[in-house]
């Protein structure tokens, strides 16, 4: 549940598109763009935080709410290794 958790905190920061979404604005058609970019922007933005905080990047790996959830998760124990203040939260929001 934690990595289903950690997996749905990643896509909701990749969605940029909010509004239409939310909505209900979306065609069959639009929403499958929509959808498509959503899993885009999320693994991109997990390899950008990936690099970014210099933890292995798994730029070929599934784009399953199950997966990014451990990327997330392992991104957060790599830091919480070598930086005993970071928080997640801060990071996020910065």
């Amino acid at each position: 549940m934690a990595k289903y958790d950690a997996g749905t905190t990643i896509v909701a920061l990749a969605i940029s598109d909010w509004k239409e979404l939310c909505a209900g604005k979306l065609g069959r058609r639009e929403a499958r763009h929509v959808f498509a970019k959503i899993e885009k922007e999320t693994m991109l933005r997990a390899i950008e935080m990936e690099k970014k905080l210099g933890t292995e990047v798994k730029e070929g790996s599934k784009s399953t709410v199950h997966s990014l959830g451990g990327r997330l998760n392992e991104i957060k124990n790599d830091q919480k290794k070598t930086n005993k203040t970071f928080d997640m939260d801060i990071y996020v929001h910065d």
